[in-house]
């Protein structure tokens, strides 16, 4: 499963935390979710996963969209500054998001 978030450059979600399957059928899904989004208003933020990232990242990068791999330790300090702790995949979907958005 891949968590995401969709959040706008002004910080507002879009849409809620999500999971989708990581397979064919899962990203035609999230194709179809973000399809009446201009590909140039819409960038993907990831987290380096050693090699499991990759086959996303070409995915995403085949479809004509910008995408970013951030590395692990920046996004742990980042997690870090905030005063509430708990770490779940869709809280890190919709951080990653935020982070995607502030730098």
């Amino acid at each position: 499963m891949i968590s995401m978030a969709i959040i706008n450059v002004m910080g507002e979600v879009l849409q809620t935390p999500f999971d989708i399957e990581h397979s064919r059928d899962g990203l035609e899904k999230l194709w179809d979710l973000i399809k009446d989004y201009p590909k140039d208003q819409v960038r993907f933020i990831m987290e380096a996963t050693g090699i499991y990232h990759l086959g996303l990242l070409k995915e995403i990068q085949k479809q004509g969209y910008f995408v970013h791999v951030a590395n692990p330790l920046l996004i742990k300090k980042y997690f870090d500054a905030e005063i509430r702790k708990g770490k779940t995949d869709r809280k890190a979907a919709l951080k990653l998001s935020q982070y995607g958005t502030e730098k």
